[in-house]
C-alpha cells in the first residue's frame, strides 16, 4: 500500500528473481513484468437492517393459531447490515397484540437481537395486521419493513402443516403417501433409485367456481394454498375380511375449508364448501404378503358438500345460494425418467412424461424416459381413474393432461392462476384432446373434473353434495398391465370396500356398530341382533364390536356395552387397531 492504493508487481523471470545480471553489468534481462495499480475507492457509509430467523416461518399461510382466551409469541432477530449502526422501532396493529421484546434501541453492523411479538385473544375470532420493523430511524437510509400477520381466535382450527397432528406419512414397502389436513397429498414408489429423482402425484381436491368476480379454485399444493384445515388427521389399519393376505390403512379428514388469503385483508369471505376425504392403502397382513398390484396403489374416496362458517371467521355474510361448483383433482404427475432426457429439449424442465387417454378405461397416463441408466423406465407407466363405491367405469366430466411451463410454472414461480385451472376444470371431456402435446420432453400435470354441483339461488338449499372414488395406481410392467390393473381395482378390491363398509363418511369408532357416529342403545341392538338373530355383520374393522377387548365378540360384550350405557360402567376399549 502506499498513497492508500494497493499495488501489484509481477515478474516472471527464469533468472534469480529478476535482478540485474551479466554479461552487461547495469543492463536488465528480458523478463516480462506486469504492475498494477489499484485505487483506494471512496467509502460509502450506510446504516440498514434485515429481519431473520422469523418464528413461525410464514405468519399468514397457515395463520397463526391462538387459543380463543390465550395467548401466543412469534418472533424474529434482527440484524444490522452495512458499516453505520442506527435506531430501530418495531411496531404492530394487530389487535391485541404487542411487542414484549426488544421493541426498540440501538442496532450495530453485524449485531443480532431477538424480538417477540405477544398476541393475545379475548374470544374466537380473526385477527389480521401487521408488523413494522422501522430500520436506521431519521437518518437517511431510513426504511419500514412490512410483515403480514394473520390470526385465528380458536381451537376449531389447526395450522396445517405446522401442527402434527395435520400431517401423515404411511408406506406398505412399496407405495409410500403423505397426506396434509387442508387437502393436499404426495404419493412415491419407494422401489424406484434416488436418481428417478421425482414425485409420482402431486396435489390433491379441487372446487372450481365463480363467486361474484372472483374466480376460485380451492386447492393446496406446495405453496399453492387455497384450503385451510379445521380438523385433524386420523388413521386406521386393519384386516379385510374378503383380503386375508392384506391390511387396509383408512386416512381420513374432513372439514377441510375454502379460503384465498390475498383477498383477506380486503374482502373477508366464507365460501360456503367444505371438502372431505379419505384414503386407502393396502398392507401386508401380519404373517402374509399382500399381492403387489394391490399395493401399487392409493385410492381416495372425497365427498363436498356445504359448510356453514366456523364462530371465528370473520364477516362471513349470508348464504344465498351457490354458483356452479365443478370438483375433482389435480396432481403434478411425474413418472421416472432418466439422464438425458434434457437433450431432447427438456433442459429447462424437471422432467420428460408423455401421457396419453385410454377411452376404454376412461384413464388418463402417463410414462416418463428410458435412457442408458434405467431402461426399465419405458414400461414404467401411472394412472388415474374414477369409479364409484359399485366398482363401475366413471367417465369424468372432463379431463386434461397439459404442460407445466404453459399452465404451472410461469405463474410467479409456482402456482396456478385460478382461470386457467378454473378453464381446465370446466371444460368437457373430449378423448381426442385429453393429452396436450404428447410427447416425452416436459413434465407435465392432470386434472380431472369428477362432477358439477348445479348453481342453485336459494339459501336453503344446503344438502348438495359431490362425491367421487379415484384411483391412482403406478405400474413397471407396460400400459396393458396398467390397465388390467385398474380393471382389478374397480372389480375386485372396490366391491370388497364397499361391502365392508370402509368407504363409510363416519370415522370407526369403538363401539359405533351401526356407523351413526354414536354410542347408544341402537348399537346394543346391532350386537344383539348380529350375535343372535343372524343380523348384519359389524362393519370394518370388527374388532369394534370387541367392547371388552378380550379379543373376542361375543354376549360378554353385549353385557358391557349396557352397563356403560346405563349404569355408569367403564367405557368400550377395543383392542388393536387403536381407536
Amino acid at each position: 500500500m502506499y498513497g492508500g492504493d494497493l499495488h501489484i508487481e509481477y515478474v516472471c523471470d527464469k533468472d534469480a528473481g529478476g535482478v540485474i545480471q551479466t554479461p552487461v553489468e547495469g543492463a536488465w534481462t528480458l523478463n516480462p513484468m506486469m504492475y498494477m495499480r489499484v485505487q483506494q475507492l471512496p467509502v460509502n457509509i450506510h446504516c440498514g437492517a434485515t429481519f431473520l430467523n422469523q418464528d413461525p416461518k410464514d405468519w399468514t399461510i397457515p395463520p397463526i393459531k391462538v387459543p380463543p382466551t390465550g395467548s401466543r409469541v412469534i418472533s424474529f432477530k434482527l440484524k444490522g447490515i452495512y458499516n453505520l449502526g442506527g435506531n430501530y422501532e418495531v411496531t404492530t396493529d394487530v389487535p391485541g397484540a404487542s411487542v414484549t421484546l426488544n421493541p426498540s434501541g440501538p442496532l450495530s453492523p453485524g449485531q443480532e437481537k431477538s424480538v417477540e411479538i405477544t398476541i393475545n385473544c379475548s374470544g374466537q375470532g380473526f385477527k389480521e395486521g401487521n408488523v413494522y420493523i422501522t430500520t436506521c430511524k431519521t437518518t437517511v437510509d431510513q426504511k419500514i419493513i412490512t410483515l403480514p400477520v394473520y390470526v385465528v381466535c380458536s381451537n376449531d382450527y389447526y395450522e396445517c402443516m405446522r401442527e402434527s397432528n395435520t400431517q401423515l406419512s404411511k408406506d406398505n414397502g412399496i407405495c409410500s403417501l403423505w397426506v396434509c389436513a387442508n387437502t393436499e397429498e404426495m404419493v412415491w414408489d419407494m422401489r424406484l433409485p434416488e436418481d428417478s429423482n421425482q414425485v409420482l402425484f402431486s396435489g390433491g381436491v379441487i372446487a372450481a367456481f365463480i363467486s361474484g368476480t372472483d374466480t376460485i379454485v380451492a386447492r393446496q399444493d406446495y405453496r399453492d394454498a387455497r384450503t385451510g384445515a379445521r380438523d385433524t388427521i386420523k388413521t386406521i389399519q386393519a384386516k379385510l375380511d374378503a383380503e386375508p393376505d392384506c391390511d387396509v390403512q383408512k386416512v381420513y379428514v374432513t372439514k377441510t375449508y375454502v379460503w384465498v388469503p390475498p383477498t383477506i385483508p380486503a374482502v373477508p369471505k366464507w365460501y360456503w364448501i367444505t371438502i372431505n376425504k379419505q384414503i386407502l392403502l393396502f398392507h401386508d397382513s401380519p404373517g402374509h404378503t399382500c399381492p403387489e398390484w394391490k399395493k401399487e396403489q392409493v385410492i381416495k374416496h372425497v365427498w363436498v358438500t356445504w359448510g356453514r362458517y366456523p364462530a371465528w371467521w370473520p364477516s362471513p355474510g349470508s348464504y344465498t345460494g351457490h354458483p356452479d361448483i365443478y370438483y375433482g383433482v389435480f396432481a403434478d404427475i411425474d413418472a421416472p425418467f432418466d439422464t438425458g432426457c434434457r437433450t431432447m429439449g427438456g433442459e429447462s424442465q424437471s422432467g420428460c412424461n408423455a401421457a396419453g387417454w385410454d377411452d376404454v378405461n376412461k384413464m388418463v397416463w402417463q410414462h416418463g424416459f428410458a435412457g442408458l441408466n434405467h431402461p426399465e423406465y419405458a414400461n414404467y407407466h401411472v394412472g388415474m381413474a374414477l369409479t364409484n363405491t359399485a366398482g363401475a367405469i366413471v367417465t369424468p366430466l372432463g379431463c386434461k393432461d397439459v404442460l407445466n411451463d404453459v399452465y404451472l410454472y410461469p405463474n410467479n414461480g409456482w402456482g396456478w392462476k385460478d382461470a386457467q385451472l378454473y378453464a381446465l376444470a370446466a371444460t368437457p371431456l373430449n378423448p381426442a384432446t385429453v393429452a396436450d402435446q404428447q410427447d416425452s420432453v416436459l413434465d407435465r400435470s392432470a386434472v380431472i373434473t369428477a362432477g358439477k354441483i348445479a348453481a342453485s339461488a336459494s339459501p336453503t338449499d344446503t344438502t348438495w353434495q359431490g362425491e367421487f372414488i379415484l384411483i391412482e395406481a403406478m405400474i413397471k410392467t407396460g400400459l396393458d398391465d396398467l390397465k388390467s390393473h385398474i380393471v382389478q381395482t374397480r372389480t375386485v378390491l372396490i366391491p370388497e370396500l364397499a361391502s365392508a363398509g370402509v368407504f363409510s363418511k363416519v370415522f370407526p369408532i369403538c363401539g359405533d356398530l351401526n356407523q351413526d357416529g354414536k354410542i347408544n342403545s341402537a348399537d346394543v341392538v346391532f350386537l344383539i341382533n348380529y350375535l343372535f338373530i343372524q343380523g348384519s355383520t359389524p362393519p370394518w374393522p370388527k374388532s369394534r364390536a370387541d367392547l371388552n377387548g378380550d379379543g373376542n365378540v361375543n354376549s360378554s360384550d353385549v353385557v358391557w356395552l349396557i352397563n356403560y350405557l346405563f349404569i355408569q360402567g367403564q367405557a368400550p376399549h377395543c383392542p388393536s387397531p387403536p381407536f
